[in-house]
C-alpha cells in the first residue's frame, strides 16, 4: 500500500518493564519489515530494563513531551544514551521563540 515507507513513529509507547513481551513483539515486526528508522514516543521516563531492551533496537526515543521545560529534569535520564534520545516540545507557537531557545541551551549543547 505504500510502498516507499523506511521508518515510523510510534507514538503512545510503553514505559514500564512489565511491557517487554509486547514491546519485544511490535520490535520484531518491524525488523522483520525492514523498517530503517524507528521513532518511539513513550513521552516521558523509560524504566530502566525496558529502556536497555530497546535501546540498541530503536533510532530516537523522545523522552519528554510537554508544552514547557519546566518540568524537565536531566537527572531522570542517567543511564539514557544521549545521541538516541529526544524531546517533544508541543504548541510553541505560543511562546517567544527565544524564552524556548534559552530554554533549550540549558540542557543541550
Amino acid at each position: 500500500m505504500y510502498p516507499d515507507i523506511q521508518g515510523i513513529f510510534l507514538d503512545e509507547f510503553p514505559n514500564t518493564n512489565d511491557k517487554i513481551i509486547q514491546v519485544a513483539r511490535i520490535l520484531n515486526y518491524i525488523d522483520e519489515k525492514g523498517l530503517e528508522v524507528v521513532v518511539v514516543n513513550p513521552g516521558t521516563t523509560i524504566e530502566e530494563d525496558l529502556y536497555r531492551f530497546i535501546k540498541d533496537r530503536v533510532d530516537v526515543i523522545i523522552t519528554y513531551e510537554n508544552n514547557t521545560l519546566n518540568y524537565f529534569n536531566p537527572s531522570n535520564y542517567r543511564y539514557y544514551n544521549r545521541n538516541k534520545s529526544g524531546i517533544f516540545l508541543k504548541n510553541q507557537q505560543s511562546l517567544p521563540a527565544s524564552n524556548t531557545l534559552s530554554n533549550l541551551k540549558k540542557y543541550f549543547k
